[in-house]
């Protein structure tokens, strides 16, 4: 088992299948302390047998995300107390997504999608990021659910897929030595001392003083 996150607290939403799952699953085999939740607790009890099986440690915890105040903060509340007082690391991986097409989403559809892909991670950030600061940092991950779907009575598509250079961005700021950045956004890094090609090229472009009058070492 490798310990990149040993010490470490995480809680993950919508653990209970899919992504969320997996991420709980790979937090817990790098040391992390999990707490997973999800709506259904047959299921959360499958996966915390699944990490405690692999020398992990993980609670679940039983939520019903549905965009109010109330209930991410309840959430925010039980995990702190289960994880022993803070919590690092932050995913919001719970969601859902209906897959009718534009003219089948009434309003009662769109605002429960709304209110659960939106509303609760945007109040669960509220209600954790404040102590995380307190404690020094943490790490939040919002994952944007991909749909893709075409409209049958349109012929119309839609996909919306979150951005992986983004988490690999954040991940490689708050801990280069774990989380390499890529190696595309290390060269467009500006003056990065580890870049030599770049830093090379900087240092020709300032001795050129290029002609289109900018100031000595921009560009």
């Amino acid at each position: 088992m490798s310990a990149r996150l040993a010490n470490k607290t995480a809680l993950v939403t919508g653990a209970t299948s899919n992504i969320g799952r997996a991420i709980a699953v790979a937090f817990a085999a790098e040391g992390a302390q999990v707490a997973a939740s999800g709506r259904s607790h047959e299921r959360g009890r499958e996966v915390t047998e699944e990490i405690r099986a692999a020398a992990g440690h993980a609670d679940f915890l039983t939520a019903h995300l549905d965009g109010s105040a109330r209930a991410s903060e309840d959430l925010a509340h039980e995990a702190v107390r289960v994880l022993g007082g803070r919590i690092d690391v932050l995913v919001n991986s719970a969601g859902i997504y209906p897959g009718l097409s534009t003219a089948a989403t009434d309003e009662a559809i769109f605002d429960e999608v709304y209110a659960v892909n939106v509303k609760a991670p945007f109040f669960l950030v509220a209600a954790i990021a404040p102590a995380m600061a307190e404690n020094g940092g943490g790490a939040i991950a919002v994952q944007l659910h991909q749909g893709c779907h075409r409209d049958a009575d349109t012929g119309l598509g839609s996909r919306i897929r979150p951005s992986r250079g983004a988490c690999q961005r954040h991940l490689a700021r708050r801990d280069p030595p774990a989380y390499p950045p890529p190696a595309r956004w290390r060269y467009r890094q500006r003056g990065r001392a580890d870049d030599a090609r770049h830093a090379g090229r900087r240092q020709r472009h300032t001795r050129r003083h290029c002609a289109r009058g900018c100031v000595p070492g921009q560009r």
